[in-house]
């Protein structure tokens, strides 16, 4: 595994991805999160989850929403992030 600093996010128009070098709330092992438009149906958006275990074995999950999927995220996450608690 690449070492990584403890966390970073790089973002564009089209991308999100944050990654952990550790995660100090759960295992402390790196994590990463990917999520884009799906390259073979415009009408999904792709996500990535990926878990590296202490030997530094990749473990990739992933998981593809519905345009309509992702608008309800969206609101979910929107209304959590401006919840001031």
């Amino acid at each position: 595994m690449t070492e990584l600093s403890k966390h970073k996010i790089t973002t564009d128009s089209n991308y999100f991805d944050s990654r952990y070098a550790g995660e100090d709330r759960d295992d402390n092992n790196a994590n990463e999160l990917s999520v884009q438009p799906d390259g073979g149906d415009e009408k999904r958006l792709s996500l990535l989850l990926t878990n590296w275990d202490a030997d530094g074995h990749e473990f990739d999950n992933t998981f593809s929403l519905t345009k309509e999927e992702a608008r309800l995220l969206g609101s979910l996450l929107t209304s959590w992030g401006q919840d001031e608690r």
